[in-house]
């Protein structure tokens, strides 16, 4: 079926994209410019394992040049508050932003998208994972032609076996489409 079609093809990329890693770092470090990515990632209160996959899928990054801001509510004297400010303390591209339970996580956000310095900006939902060369086509599709906003597509994977439930292809920009159907979203 179509279905099927689609997931063996987007399978079949994948692997594609893991053997090619040590050639997108190369062909990166040609590039004349190499945008700053800022990279949000809100942290429910809870368990911490949730921030931590995502944590783990943007520092395997094949490109470096990113910065992560972690927005969490968890009390700084909490166990998981001190894992990310230790996450902090060994990468210095990852930095804490501390929201006080009385403040808006929007409050937050805008505050720390005021500090970042990247030229573009990544929004991560806690548990989502980034592939290993996510931020290499990002800026990649910079070098090629600066464009305003970048958004790609997605495949929801189960937390517990790993599979792939669904895939979800968004298609080129179309302000028409968009207007009746917004597919692109945080």
């Amino acid at each position: 079926t179509r279905r099927l079609r689609c997931l063996d093809r987007w399978q079949r990329s994948r692997q594609i994209q893991s053997v090619r890693h040590g050639e997108f770092i190369r062909v990166a470090r040609t590039w004349r410019h190499r945008p700053l990515i800022s990279v949000f990632l809100p942290a429910d209160g809870g368990s911490g394992r949730c921030p931590s996959k995502s944590i783990n899928s943007v520092k395997a990054q094949i490109y470096a040049n990113w910065e992560l801001f972690i927005l969490t509510t968890e009390p700084t004297e909490s166990h998981s508050f001190q894992r990310l400010k230790a996450q902090e303390r060994d990468d210095c591209r990852i930095k804490i932003v501390h929201v006080p339970h009385e403040n808006k996580t929007s409050t937050a956000f805008n505050n720390a998208l005021a500090s970042a310095a990247g030229e573009y900006v990544a929004i991560l939902d806690c548990g989502d994972l980034l592939e290993r060369h996510a931020l290499y086509r990002v800026a990649e599709c910079i070098n090629a032609g600066s464009p305003d906003m970048l958004y790609s597509d997605e495949a929801l994977i189960s937390d517990v076996s790993g599979d792939v439930l669904d895939l979800v292809f968004r298609p080129a920009f179309s302000l028409e489409l968009l207007r009746a159907n917004p597919y692109i979203h945080h």
